[in-house]
């Protein structure tokens, strides 16, 4: 309205808005409701996605982190007995398990003895 001020004409606003719910009966049609959940339920989905994207990249930083700390903890057992750990246990790391709660495997190949990569197969053979 010419004349009115901001704080007038918002107060105007608010006060039609007000009437209206009570014309109404004060509350939210089905339809509203079920639009809002139907936006909940979309952004939760969304939300649960990336949450457990974010759980399995921060498994896979583990597992290298942990990875790389073995072979530091395998290379000084070198340095001080001149051969490699037999298993995990050797170095300390007896039960040791992975971000997905499996056991880390070790093998020694200083003690493998075979004859390479298979023609036929294309697998390595022992």
């Amino acid at each position: 309205r010419p004349g009115m001020s901001l704080k007038d004409s918002s107060a105007s606003i608010l006060r039609s808005l007000i009437e209206g719910q009570r014309e109404r009966g004060g509350g939210f049609t089905l339809a509203e409701l079920l639009i809002v959940i139907a936006i909940v339920g979309t952004l939760s989905g969304i939300a649960i996605s990336v949450y457990k994207h974010q759980i399995e990249k921060a498994r896979i930083v583990r597992a290298i982190a942990e990875i790389r700390m073995l072979e530091k903890e395998i290379t000084l057992y070198e340095i001080d007995s001149r051969d490699l750990p037999d298993k995990l246990e050797d170095i300390g790391r007896k039960g040791f398990l992975d971000p997905w709660g499996k056991k880390y495997k070790y093998l020694n190949f200083a003690d493998v003895k075979g004859r390479g990569r298979c023609e036929r197969t294309g697998f390595w053979c022992l």
